[in-house]
């Protein structure tokens, strides 16, 4: 979910799973995860120290949790290969 409001499939490289630092990049620093309903949420954690701005598409999925900056959606489907 980008804090333009809009959403896009990401894939990783070479394998079916992100690894930390992919997902640190792609959320511009260390990662939180926050479970919801059909799986996790993954972005800064540092977002309210960074003034890192709304992002409404993550914060929607999240309810009643507000996200800040760039965020990650893995399904719960998609969170069975990292077992």
């Amino acid at each position: 979910f980008t804090t333009g409001g809009h959403s896009y499939e990401i894939n990783p490289e070479e394998r079916e799973w992100f690894l930390l630092e992919e997902l640190q990049d792609l959320v511009g620093g260390f990662v939180e995860q926050l479970p919801v309903y059909d799986g996790a949420l993954f972005f800064n954690e540092d977002g309210i120290a960074r003034d890192m701005p709304y992002n409404p598409g993550a914060s929607e999925l999240a309810s009643p949790h507000t996200i800040l900056g760039q965020a990650v959606h893995i399904t719960a489907k998609e969170m069975e290969s990292y077992e």
